[in-house]
């Protein structure tokens, strides 16, 4: 796991690894199954995974910038263009909400 020269943000605490592993299994066993199966509950936790992911991609993002990442690396990783990339978070990204008394190192 790489490390992480910032503080995971206020959002991102107080979630496992574990966890999220298990959500995702959870999505994974969705897809074998119809759709339809899913309660609302289970509707709501996929929504939070879903902001929670998006919200972890915005900040990585823009961790890799400050390392000097090019829009062309973060794109690729993204599976989109430089110019997608840079479109989706060159402005709008913001900066990470840090606490500087919590790290995460590999």
């Amino acid at each position: 796991m790489p490390k992480i020269s910032k503080p995971l943000p206020q959002e991102l605490r107080g979630i496992s690894e574990k966890s999220v592993e298990e959500a995702a299994a959870r999505i994974m066993e969705g897809f074998r199954v119809q759709t339809h199966l899913f309660t609302k509950d289970e509707l709501e936790g996929l929504a939070m995974l879903n902001n929670l992911m998006s919200d972890t991609i915005k900040w990585v993002v823009a961790e890799r910038r400050a390392k000097g990442d090019s829009w062309s690396q973060i794109g690729s990783s993204l599976g989109i263009s430089k110019q997608a990339a840079q479109q989706r978070f060159g402005k709008k990204a913001p900066a990470p909400l840090v606490d500087e008394d919590v790290a995460i190192s590999a």
